[in-house]
């Protein structure tokens, strides 16, 4: 068979709903595309403000697994990471970031509780001492107002 053969009604009717499936591909093309770009936009936002605001960048680890090298995935300037790998891998990264920085602030806490602890205790001693030096002083001083007057 030939196209001379198919009639014409057929054709027309065959390009027809082409031109329906090939507008409803184009349409979901946008709209995935639309998606992609706010997705994007939303992937490097998080990074940028994870890298700034919450995770210390000389706390994340490198592609070689080194500390201290800053940018994780080597795209916080440079737009998304290449799949949802990448994403999870760099989530990963800042997970043990935010773990050791978290565990640090803990340390300092602990300490700066001890520190402060001490302080209380030794001001207690030190009052308690005031205390003690003050009755003996109002005893003198009775003492002496008694055998005096």
């Amino acid at each position: 068979t030939t196209a001379d053969d198919i009639p014409k009604e057929d054709l027309l009717h065959l390009t027809m709903k082409l031109s329906k499936r090939l507008k409803a591909t184009e349409q979901q093309t946008a709209r995935l595309k639309a998606s992609l770009a706010k997705s994007s936009a939303f992937v490097d936002a998080t990074r940028s403000w994870v890298l700034t605001d919450v995770v210390d960048p000389g706390l994340l680890a490198t592609p070689d697994g080194r500390v201290g090298g800053g940018d994780a995935g080597g795209s916080a300037a440079g737009g998304s990471a290449g799949g949802a790998g990448d994403l999870l891998a760099e989530l990963g990264t800042w997970k043990t970031a935010w773990q050791a920085q978290e565990e640090e602030r803990n340390q300092n806490f602990r300490s700066l509780q001890k520190t402060v602890s001490e302080m209380a205790e030794g001001k207690e001693r030190e009052v308690e001492e005031l205390v003690k030096k003050h009755r003996r002083e109002m005893s003198e001083l009775r003492a002496t107002l008694a055998g005096g007057g």
